[in-house]
């Protein structure tokens, strides 16, 4: 049976074909539809910009990509999933900096959103800023321990504590800021000394990673005329957790999704107090 133009269910006919065209990777199959559909249901603009704004950027057109998302902040500025989006393209586009300033407004729209705080991660990794990437990452799997970039935030951070060659090169290009001015943790986390077992561990999970994110929170202080969005967005949480004795509740919450078996344990025999630390976040 054949949809009339003039049904109303053609609009999601349209919509449909669009999307399942793109997971098809027929991305100009895509557009096309997402075109009509923009065309026919004009009211219906902006999901029909996100659709020609996904396509594009899965076909490596990125300024058009941008474009397209672009329409559709104008429609929905607060829209925290197209300046995700966007940030992507920008990413993709070799252009970290402007990705960044969207993931920032992604994360202060919707917190929760543990992709937006990977890519940020990341691209404080690329840039040598390791305390910012650590609580960066740190902050992605306290949103979401099984979300789809958890196995790789845990090799990001096993390499910023073990300070891999990329790390130490990417740490040695670092660039002075006026801002999030990290300058003591990052030699710290260089200087490995966390990795010294002579340093106390205040969790069960004996790891390169717990190490280096207890030394970090240790080591954070909270400066109210750094307007540098680390040290007003991720510091005080941290303080908090770190001031109140629950970093080990905050190791093993972050690595649940991985198969630990200690870990598995704990979060078992303390759900409760697991729950309300997370509350917090």
């Amino acid at each position: 049976k054949t949809v009339s133009r003039s049904d109303t269910n053609y609009a999601d006919i349209l919509h449909e074909l669009a999307y399942t065209n793109y997971l098809d990777s027929n991305y100009a199959a895509s557009g096309q539809y997402a075109k009509e559909g923009l065309k026919m249901f004009p009211e219906k603009a902006s999901e029909w910009y996100m659709l020609l704004g996904n396509a594009a950027d899965a076909a490596e057109k990125r300024e058009e990509a941008i474009s397209w998302y672009d329409k559709t902040l104008q429609l929905n500025p607060y829209d925290y999933f197209t300046w995700f989006n966007k940030g992507i393209a920008l990413y993709n586009a070799d252009r970290a900096d402007d990705a960044m300033e969207c993931f920032k407004k992604a994360v202060l729209i919707y917190p929760y959103h543990a992709s937006s705080h990977f890519f940020m991660g990341v691209i404080c990794a690329e840039k040598g800023q390791l305390p910012q990437a650590m609580l960066s990452f740190t902050t992605n799997l306290l949103m979401n321990p099984e979300n789809r970039y958890a196995k790789r935030v845990v090799s990001y951070l096993s390499d910023i504590a073990k300070m891999t060659d990329e790390m130490s090169k990417n740490a040695a290009s670092v660039k002075e800021s006026s801002t999030d001015d990290f300058a003591m943790q990052q030699e710290i986390i260089i200087s490995k000394a966390a990795l010294d077992t002579r340093y106390k561990l205040l969790t069960d999970l004996e790891d390169p990673i717990t190490r280096q994110l207890q030394v970090l929170l240790e080591k954070l202080e909270y400066n109210s005329a750094d307007k540098g969005f680390w040290m007003q967005y991720y510091v005080p949480y941290y303080i908090k957790v770190f001031k109140e004795g629950k970093y080990n509740t905050l190791a093993n919450y972050i690595f649940s999704g991985l198969e630990i078996k200690s870990v598995q344990a704990y979060m078992k025999r303390n759900d409760k107090e697991v729950a309300a630390a997370i509350a917090d976040a």
